[in-house]
This record gives C-alpha cells, sequence and structure tokens, in this order.
C-alpha cells in the first residue's frame, strides 16, 4: 500500500507538472460521467413507471429531452477526457524517459557489465513507454469505474443490502485470482529477461547494416539462428507452463461473479412475483446488477492491469534508486594556471568481473606544451589508461593527479569539459554535420568561423562541398533521404574537427586516422601540432609514424611501461620499440 500511494503520488505530481489544473479536471469530469450512467436508468425507470398511465406529453417530453442531454453531455465530456489523458499520457511518457536518459547520464561505465542491472535497465527500457501511458489511462478508468459504482451500490443498497454484499463477495475472489495472476506473469517476465536479452540481441545483430557483410560472408547466420532457437525453447516454456495456470484460474474468476448475478435475478424475480417490485422496478434493478456485473469485472481487470504497471514502477524507481551514479567532487580546475600537469602515479587496474591486470604500476607525468605518444601492442593497456584519464573506469589502486589533486576530488562534468578526444570506436550520429562537429543546437557566428576553421584543418573541406546543403547537409539517410554517407576516413576527419572544435586543454587522440589515407594524414598532423600548442595532446596509435611528431614516447609492454624518452632514444636503447616501429613502417609503406 506505500508503494501504491507513492506510486500515484509520483503520477499526480508528473501530470501537474504539463498542467497545474488538469488531475483536478480530469477527477471533475470523471466523476460527471460517471455518475451519468446511474442519473439515466433511474429516468429510464420513471418513464416505464408512466406508461400507460394518463399524464400530459410535456412530462414524456421533457424526461426523454432529459435523458439524451445526459447521454450528449456525458459523451462529450468523455471525449474530451480521452482527449486530455491522451496528452496526459504522452506528456508522462516523454516525462519518464526524460528520466531513464538522466540516470543513464549519471551512471558509472562500469555499471553496465553488471547483469543485475543489465536486466533492470532492460525491463524498464523496454516498457517504459507502454506501461507509463498505461498506468494514467487505466488510472482514469478505475476513477470512473468507482464513481459509477458507488452510485450503483447506493441504489441496489436501498432495496436490498443483501444483493449489493452478495455481488461484492463473489467478485473479491476474482479480484484476488487476477492480481495473483499478474504479479506469477511478472515473475515469468523477470527469470525469462536473460533469455530475452539473448534473443534480441540473436535477431540484432542478424538484421543490422552493420553485420550484414560479415554474417553472409562468414555464415554467421545459422549459428545466431540456433543460439535464438535455443533460448526462445527455454523462453516459450515457461510461458507454456503459466498459460496453462491463467487458463484455469480465469475460468474460476469468471464464474464467481455469474453466481453473485444468478442469485440476484432469482431473488428480483422472486419479489415480482410476490408484488413486492413492479415491473418497472425489476427492469431498473435488474439493470443495476448487469451494470454492477460489468462494472466489478471491469474493475478487476483495469486494478490487474493497474497493478502490473505499479509493479513496473516499483522496478522503474529500483532503478531510479540503483546505487551506480558518478561520484562528482566539488573542486573546481584552476583553469588560469599556465600550466597544468597530468598524473598517473603508480596505477594499478582490472576491468569489472576481470581478474586479469590491464595496467600494472603505471606512473608518469605530462605537462602543458607537451605532445606524448603511447604505443605498444595491442592489449598492452593504452586505451585503458585513456579510460582512466576521462574518469569511465577508476584506478583498483594508485592516483591520477591533475596539478597535485586526485581527479576524483574535481567536479565531474567539469572535469570531462578538460578534455576532448576523439575514440577509436566513435560513434556516427544522424544530425547536421555542424552539429556534429560542435554539438549544440543553435550555432553562432563565432562558433561557425571555428567549424570551418576545424574542417579545413582536417582536410574535410571536400566533404562539404559535395553535400547539398554544406555543413547544414544530414548526416546518414535515417532521417532524411537527403542525408550523405561518408566512409571511414571522412568520418574520422569529423570526428578529429569536432575535437579541434572544443575549448578543452586536453586533446586525446586514440587511432584518430588509422581509416584516413597516408597524404591527408600528413597534412592533418602537421595541422595538429599547431592547434595543440598551450595544450597537452595525447596520441594512440598503431600508425607508428606518428612518433616522430611528439615530444616524448611512452612505450608499454603487457600493461607496463617500458620505457619513456624520445623516438630516437628509444630506437637506440629499446629493442621492443626498434622491432615494432620498424615492422609496423615496413607494413605501413607496403
Amino acid at each position: 500500500m506505500k508503494k501504491l500511494i507513492k506510486n500515484y503520488l509520483f503520477i499526480f505530481k508528473e501530470l501537474r507538472k504539463s498542467s497545474r489544473l488538469l488531475p483536478f479536471f480530469l477527477l471533475l469530469t470523471t466523476t460527471v460521467t460517471g455518475l451519468a450512467s446511474i442519473i439515466t436508468k433511474y429516468i429510464l425507470k420513471i418513464i416505464v413507471t408512466k406508461l400507460g398511465k394518463e399524464i400530459l406529453w410535456s412530462n414524456f417530453l421533457f424526461l426523454v429531452f432529459a435523458y439524451t442531454f445526459i447521454l450528449v453531455f456525458s459523451n462529450v465530456i468523455n471525449n474530451y477526457q480521452n482527449y486530455l489523458s491522451n496528452i496526459a499520457n504522452r506528456r508522462f511518457s516523454y516525462n519518464m524517459q526524460t528520466k531513464l536518459m538522466e540516470k543513464i547520464r549519471t551512471t558509472r561505465y562500469d555499471a553496465f557489465f553488471s547483469p543485475e542491472f543489465q536486466n533492470l535497465y532492460t525491463t524498464v527500457q523496454q516498457s517504459v513507454q507502454t506501461e507509463s501511458s498505461s498506468l494514467v489511462f487505466v488510472s482514469v478508468l478505475i476513477i470512473r469505474l468507482l464513481v459509477r459504482l458507488v452510485s450503483n451500490y447506493i441504489v441496489l443498497a436501498q432495496t436490498s443490502l443483501n444483493l449489493s454484499i452478495i455481488l461484492t463477495i463473489c467478485i473479491i475472489p476474482s479480484l484476488i485470482i487476477q492480481l495473483h495472476i499478474k504479479k506469477a506473469q511478472l515473475k515469468v517476465v523477470e527469470s525469462r529477461m536473460l533469455n530475452v536479452r539473448k534473443i534480441n540481441y540473436s535477431f540484432m545483430v542478424s538484421t543490422e547494416k552493420a553485420y550484414v557483410n560479415e554474417f553472409r560472408l562468414f555464415n554467421l547466420h545459422k549459428l545466431f539462428l540456433a543460439i535464438r532457437e535455443k533460448e526462445f525453447a527455454k523462453h516459450i516454456k515457461s510461458w507454456v507452463d503459466f498459460g496453462r495456470k491463467e487458463f484455469i484460474a480465469n475460468v474460476f474468476s469468471c464464474i464467481l461473479p455469474c453466481i453473485g448475478v444468478f442469485i440476484s435475478i432469482l431473488w428480483m424475480i422472486a419479489q415480482v412475483q410476490c408484488k413486492r417490485y413492479s415491473i418497472a422496478d425489476f427492469i431498473f434493478y435488474s439493470s443495476i446488477v448487469f451494470t454492477l456485473q460489468g462494472l466489478l469485472q471491469s474493475l478487476v481487470s483495469d486494478i490487474s492491469q493497474s497493478y502490473k504497471s505499479i509493479i513496473f514502477f516499483n522496478k522503474f524507481f529500483e532503478f531510479l534508486e540503483f546505487n551506480c551514479e558518478i561520484k562528482s567532487g566539488t573542486k573546481n580546475i584552476q583553469k588560469d594556471l599556465k600550466k597544468h600537469v597530468l598524473e598517473f602515479r603508480n596505477v594499478y587496474f582490472s576491468y569489472p568481473y576481470s581478474k586479469k591486470l590491464a595496467l600494472k604500476d603505471v606512473s608518469f607525468i605530462i605537462g602543458t606544451n607537451e605532445m606524448v605518444a603511447f604505443v605498444g601492442q595491442n592489449g598492452c593497456g593504452k586505451t585503458s589508461i585513456v579510460n582512466l584519464m576521462l574518469r569511465i573506469y577508476t584506478p583498483t589502486s594508485g592516483t591520477i593527479l591533475l596539478d597535485g589533486i586526485d581527479i576524483n576530488e574535481y567536479e565531474y562534468e567539469e572535469y570531462l569539459q578538460f578534455f576532448s578526444a576523439v575514440f577509436q570506436d566513435y560513434q556516427k550520429y544522424s544530425v547536421k554535420i555542424r552539429n556534429y562537429i560542435m554539438p549544440i543546437e543553435e550555432v553562432k557566428t563565432d562558433n561557425y568561423l571555428k567549424i570551418e576553421q576545424a574542417i579545413r584543418d582536417t582536410t574535410a573541406t571536400e566533404i562539404v562541398k559535395k553535400t547539398p546543403y554544406g555543413i547544414e547537409s544530414e548526416l546518414t539517410t535515417r532521417f532524411n533521404k537527403e542525408g550523405i554517407g561518408l566512409s571511414g576516413g571522412q568520418w574520422q576527419k569529423l570526428v578529429i574537427a569536432r575535437t579541434l572544435c572544443s575549448d578543452a586543454h586536453i586533446l586525446i587522440f586514440d587511432e584518430a586516422t588509422s581509416a584516413i589515407d597516408r597524404m591527408a594524414e600528413n597534412e592533418i598532423c602537421n595541422n595538429l601540432i599547431s592547434r595543440c600548442k598551450n595544450k597537452i595532446s595525447i596520441f594512440i596509435s598503431h600508425r607508428i609514424y606518428i612518433t616522430k611528431y611528439v615530444h616524448k614516447i611512452i612505450y608499454m609492454e603487457e600493461g607496463k611501461i617500458k620505457d619513456i624518452g624520445s623516438h630516437e632514444e628509444l630506437i637506440r636503447r629499446n629493442e621492443g620499440y626498434k622491432k615494432l616501429f620498424y615492422g609496423r613502417a615496413n607494413k605501413q609503406n607496403s
């Protein structure tokens, strides 16, 4: 009950955000439409009673007019209420999705490796829109039903309190059965969430454009079809078992209310036979009994549906309260310093749920006006260092310092704004070119100049010239058939341009030019050198000739720093670096 009250208070507050009067108006209109039903029945009873008697036609005319007016008024109110509920549903669903987005924005990256978090996140993500709308809509229906039930019960109780009690007693087991069914249904959903995720994953990789070529080349379709069929067999077995039990429970749930109606009708027939009821009374009260039976069954159905939505909201609140927030410090970066220093001090690190250390006792110092390259074989820990710098993960032990202060003590969002990066696994967004390079909705004149300069520095001018609307052109054809498709190298140029457009002090280039041709890469590297003045610049690249441009090279093997020095120094004294450089250089030249 405590959770139920919490959920409805939450809904009430969210509805008031869209309109302060909306919840009260919905309540008012629901009450009006609920009372209209009993009023029209009573008018019909009066009409039937007066039939055959000598009364003025004007009285019949008035009664019929009143009956018709209430019907029309009720329908108008009902339609307007549906209109308001529809708008409220959409606003509410939108707000719930916004809360979900905000939660993900502040969630630690390592939480996504937790199966518990993934199952909860998938449940909420799949249901956030449907269940949000359902609860608002069903809540309005329940209020309407309750008003009609109360009004019909009051009228029926005046003639026979026993009938009211019998109908109620017969419906209570039905309600309990339906709630039990919904609870069991949700248990099946939770227990099979891992199967659902695997089924959906197999479907996704089998149908997404990015996977098509590999699927055809390596015949991956058979593998993922087999995985999908295996997981679906487990999934469907649970639902078959649940379906049998649900069918039996629903049969009992339907029979019990009908028993109440059967007893009620027999009792009213006896009242007519004993001359205690007139025919008009029988029609009136029997219609109330049938109405009550229908209303009670609808109420059971709506409450059980509402219960399902409430359980979802419990999951939603559980997700919002899941302890996975990024811990932010309170200190601000002293941006007016002439020189900033980034330091790793005896850092060890292993990825979530992995016992293997990705970094072992890593220590180094980088300052303003330094261009540093991390080099080494795949898996040596280069990208792990970047992940720690950006607070995507935290060290298993050791400390990372910026200007002598532990980076975890800085305010998180301000700290991130101090960095800009070209990631190895960058994303391709369906937005305008200018929004991709400078991710803000409205771009001012000064910003246009920065965007154009970044485009020139990354040799992306030809890309823009060939587009129909320049930097206003949309990337990809997902939302616009006139959108443009780019090669991997062209995308990388835009990603680098985005990094150059930022005001960050520390720039990170992780395999930034891996898909760009050699001539364009040389020009971009020369431009980067001039743009990286008065900044800390970090390069991670398999295109090892880039090490000739930097001031310092940090050579790594198996998570450890093996040597630090210039290109010439490492060529002379480090055999591992020498083999790596000449081996890669020969591959690149070939």
